[in-house]
């Protein structure tokens, strides 16, 4: 069986069949690293925390630069009725 981003490695270990992970980031990669891209004016961002290794490194292997998100988190307060 091959798979596509299961998020986690230990999620292979529910299969009883063997699988496979399957990436496209070499794909990604190649066609970033020959466009018209300046690598001093482009950075890669992580959507979430969970995604920010994986965001690293693919800035890494594009020798870019990388930033992860700040959690923030907003309360809209409305004042109570009398």
């Amino acid at each position: 069986m091959m798979t596509m981003n299961l998020h986690a490695a230990q999620v292979h270990g529910f299969f009883s069949v063997p699988t496979d992970p399957l990436t496209a980031r070499a794909l990604f990669v190649r066609y970033l690293q020959q466009s018209d891209l300046d690598p001093e004016q482009t950075i890669v961002v992580a959507p979430d925390m969970g995604r920010a290794g994986s965001a690293s490194r693919f800035a890494a292997h594009l020798g870019w630069a990388y930033r992860w998100p700040r959690l923030a988190r907003f309360a809209f307060l409305t004042p109570k009725s009398k």
